[in-house]
């Protein structure tokens, strides 16, 4: 008991699954520019809860001509070693109250509070993927997409 690795191996050649072409393949995994950024945080909701720092996107964009060649710096250097600093990935969930008089658990509403270096890097992965899901993913499997 536990001392042997198992493998499983699933074939899938035979289930028809839509594959990437190579150019679409390239696009997604070219590097990440400087204005690609800038085009994210600009098409980012200003008025989103603030992340765990206190920081929201109308605050980033405000002092962008300040930090966002440093930003930028950051956010390039994620794409190309793939690291994030915990802090920047940190998630605090918090209740909002539907209505007056809280009785029951059911009676708020959760939130998330995620960071905006964070929200900025989902908005370039997300702007990126919008090109190619509709033809990976069948309409029936893009609740959650």
């Amino acid at each position: 008991l536990y001392t042997k690795t198992r493998s499983t191996k699933f074939d899938i050649t035979g289930l028809g699954l839509q594959r990437l072409s190579e150019s679409e393949s390239m696009e997604l995994e070219k590097p990440v520019t400087k204005q690609e950024i800038a085009t994210a945080l600009a098409e980012c909701d200003p008025s989103k809860a603030p992340g765990y720092d206190g920081f929201n996107l109308k605050c980033i964009k405000h002092i962008w001509p300040v930090i966002g060649d440093d930003l930028c710096t950051y956010i390039l250097s994620f794409f190309e070693n793939g690291t994030l600093h915990a802090s920047f990935n940190t998630t605090w969930v918090t209740l909002i109250p539907k209505k007056k008089g809280i009785l029951e658990v059911s009676d708020f509403r959760p939130i998330s509070l995620v960071g905006s270096i964070y929200k900025i890097i989902a908005k370039i992965l997300s702007g990126r993927l919008k090109s190619v899901l509709p033809r990976l993913i069948g309409d029936s499997q893009t609740a959650f997409v």
